[in-house]
């Protein structure tokens, strides 16, 4: 598969005159689901009215305890409301697929092929969120609580390493650095596919398990509302190589803090700020007898709380 790179929309010196935002077709990819991809779930989408804007990165103010007791007549005690803040900038994101008249033509009866344009359109784009999102929360540099495992240490020796303790002092150092209890454990694909089999996690349902340990029974067992398995993959390969795969998430498990109710004023371990969401345009182009679907969005995916996540780097060999 070819790619030519050209610049979006906003970069050209002028767009095609009957350039046409699809309502029908947008709809389509804003619905686009595939279980591969885990971005949402872990890093909420949040509508902003603004390209690039501040958002709050909360710190421990709210644990101090300072004298709250009032003498008649007198003042209660005041706190100011001020955290600090962090800038996020909204950069845009698209792909075009020119759909030919002859290959309308030759469809099978039936099929829409603008329809298949923009869901494929949409699965690349979607890959691509999904690295950025994992590349950021799979840094050492961008999630400061963190840990790297090696040797025996890591959970594919299943005679020396200890899985259930290494997430249990995640836990506990994002609960002393002041973040609500994480609800939230994401790991590769063959991260999870290790860990289910690991002597520590079958004993734990030696007398309850009937099949595979599930996604479920492990977050019961450790502790969170629920773990996400990074099955979403990406080529590593250049064009004209053999085709290489590997998991957008790696080797890695990153426990978090996600709220049910996401906001710019509540803490977070990630959020997506969205300027632009996913719309479809297409145009003509008549020299080439096509017309060309775009898929396009604005976003900023940004860590809002580092207290509020901890990554286990290189969990497996």
């Amino acid at each position: 598969m070819a790619f030519e790179t050209r610049p979006l929309a906003k970069n050209r010196f002028a767009e095609p005159a009957d350039l046409h935002v699809d309502a029908a077709l947008s709809h389509i990819s804003l619905d686009f689901r595939n279980d591969e991809f885990i971005a949402d779930r872990v890093s909420p989408r949040i509508r902003v009215e603004k390209e690039s804007d501040k958002y709050f990165v909360w710190g421990t103010d709210a644990f101090q305890t300072p004298s709250t007791a009032r003498a008649p007549k007198g003042y209660f005690a005041r706190t100011e409301f001020a955290p600090s803040t962090a800038s996020f900038v909204c950069e845009e994101y698209g792909l075009e697929v020119p759909v030919d008249d002859r290959e309308r033509r030759n469809a099978d009866a039936g099929a829409d092929i603008e329809i298949a344009a923009v869901e494929k359109a949409t699965g690349i784009i979607m890959t691509c969120r999904e690295k950025r999102l994992a590349d950021i929360l799979t840094s050492t540099s961008r999630v400061t609580q963190n840990t790297t495992l090696s040797g025996t240490s890591q959970w594919n020796d299943y005679t020396n390493s200890t899985p259930i303790a290494n997430i249990d002092t995640a836990r506990s150092t994002i609960h002393a650095a002041g973040a609500p209890n994480p609800n939230t454990l994401v790991m590769g694909r063959e991260v999870f596919d290790t860990l289910k089999r690991h002597p520590d996690i079958l004993e734990a349902f030696k007398y309850t398990r009937s099949g595979a340990v599930t996604e479920a029974m492990m977050a019961d067992l450790l502790g969170v509302e629920r773990v996400l398995v990074g099955n979403a993959r990406y080529r590593t390969s250049n064009e004209g190589q053999a085709s290489a795969l590997a998991y957008v998430w790696g080797k890695n498990a990153v426990l978090l803090y996600t709220p049910s109710i996401p906001s710019r004023f509540t803490p977070a371990a990630t959020y997506t700020f969205v300027f632009t969401d996913r719309v479809v345009e297409t145009y003509r182009e008549p020299e080439k007898a096509c017309t060309v679907v775009r898929v396009r969005e604005e976003t900023a995916e940004v860590v809002a709380s580092t207290a509020c996540c901890y990554l286990i780097k290189n969990a497996i060999a």
